[in-house]
């Protein structure tokens, strides 16, 4: 007997974005290759038709999975309060992009930069995301997704690349 598994495949292994014309033959080689769950990308969800494109996962049984990024213009654990507000601006869309889709979880990096450090990232940047990524987490609770992270190796973040730190991140409190 086959495992009952809830796997997901990221779609940027297939198509570059949910507006390749390969998008529909891409969903249904997922489908038929077991798979519940697609993880999009990162994208313009103003270049997106988002309706259509939920109703093209949810005919081939399939469950989108969100994704959620920072921007170094728009980053939670900013000392700017400017960027931080887009930060956080930019995390509520989207969450709203993962309830327009159907989705019932939001992944990624939401709690700062993706990309090679420039350095250390500080005690008070993390408590800033931290904070910051918990009240969106919430918001998401209430919404019905679940807001999750990725833990990411010391190349791709200085922010949350080990256990400890992630457990940290998810028990700080304002």
């Amino acid at each position: 007997m086959a495992p009952d598994l809830d796997v997901a495949c990221q779609l940027s292994v297939l198509v570059p974005d949910p507006r390749s014309p390969r998008l529909p033959e891409s969903l249904d080689a997922l489908a038929a290759s077991g798979y519940r769950r697609v993880v999009l990308p990162p994208f313009d969800a103003d270049a997106v038709d988002v309706p259509h494109l939920r109703a093209l996962l949810a005919d081939r049984g399939l469950v989108p999975i969100a994704m959620a990024i920072q921007l170094p213009e728009a980053d939670v654990a900013a000392e700017d309060p400017g960027a931080q507000a887009a930060g956080a601006a930019l995390l509520r869309q989207s969450l709203a992009l993962a309830v327009a889709l159907g989705a019932d979880q939001l992944n990624g990096v939401p709690y700062g930069l993706f990309g090679a450090p420039r350095g250390t990232t500080g005690s008070a940047a993390f408590a800033r995301s931290a904070a910051a990524v918990g009240r969106i987490a919430d918001e998401a609770h209430e919404r019905g997704v679940a807001m999750v992270f990725e833990v990411l190796n010391r190349y791709e973040t200085s922010a949350i690349n080990t256990a400890r730190r992630a457990m940290d991140a998810a028990v700080t409190e304002e």
